[in-house]
């Protein structure tokens, strides 16, 4: 039951001077788990190909706005790689990632790659690695701490992120004996804001669970169109207050 995607949740992380601690293909400070696979998930298919491709040439590449591109580089607290866990009463891995592959062909951003120093984003389809690991504890904790996301995330620096050189998401799959599971989804804040990441992640939770969710719309133009301008907004004002906005 993913229903849990959406429960038992934490928020973000901010990480600072941990960013050298911790790399994109590292198992966590404290190594209670045994070792780890790793599969790149790309948009529509799941594929075995090794961790951090890089972009291709051809690719589509989405402008990144100059307020934007600030959000992808520290020390600034809300400038790294935040991260969201859940736990899950059962974590079915194959279900995981089936769904996250259909969420990434309709987000594709998320599987793309930063390029031209964190101006712009390839939508080469390079995909998320996705991270699978088996603890030795027996179940999942019930209540996550914020310390606890050293070990249950994937954190790639920065830097190597805002450079094109690892992904812009990460997921991490930490299964216990009972069959309980952490899932720690993170990402580059250039990529998705707090309410961003949560519409996603409900996104892909409704996949998970068979549903067949209306998509986020991720193209920046589209979501601008849908944006009233300044005349609609004042008749909506005066259709709904029975006054124009001052």
């Amino acid at each position: 039951n993913h229903s849990a995607l959406s429960k038992k949740c934490i928020g973000h992380f901010r990480r600072l001077a941990l960013t050298s601690m911790v790399s994109c293909c590292g198992e966590g400070i404290w190594g209670s788990a045994s070792p780890s696979s790793v599969e790149i998930i790309r948009p529509g298919s799941t594929s075995p190909t090794p961790c951090c491709s890089g972009c291709g040439e051809n690719a589509n590449i989405i402008r990144v706005l100059e307020g934007e591109n600030g959000f992808g580089w520290g020390p600034l607290a809300m400038a790294s790689y935040p991260a969201i866990a859940m736990v899950l009463p059962k974590a079915d891995e194959q279900t995981l990632k089936s769904s996250l592959a259909k969420a990434l062909q309709a987000v594709p951003t998320a599987a793309g790659r930063f390029c031209q120093n964190g101006r712009g984003l390839q939508l080469n389809g390079a995909g998320v690695p996705f991270r699978v690991v088996s603890s030795n504890e027996k179940r999942a904790p019930e209540r996550l701490e914020e310390v606890q996301l050293l070990d249950f995330a994937d954190f790639p620096n920065p830097a190597t992120v805002y450079k094109g050189k690892a992904p812009v998401m990460t997921v991490k799959l930490t299964k216990f004996q009972d069959g309980s599971g952490v899932l720690c989804m993170c990402r580059s804040h250039m990529l998705f804001d707090g309410t961003s990441a949560w519409t996603f992640v409900a996104y892909w939770s409704a996949l998970a669970r068979g549903q067949e969710p209306k998509p986020p719309i991720w193209d920046k133009d589209q979501a601008i169109a849908l944006v009233p301008d300044e005349e609609e907004t004042q008749q909506i004002a005066l259709q709904l207050n029975g006054r124009r906005l001052k």
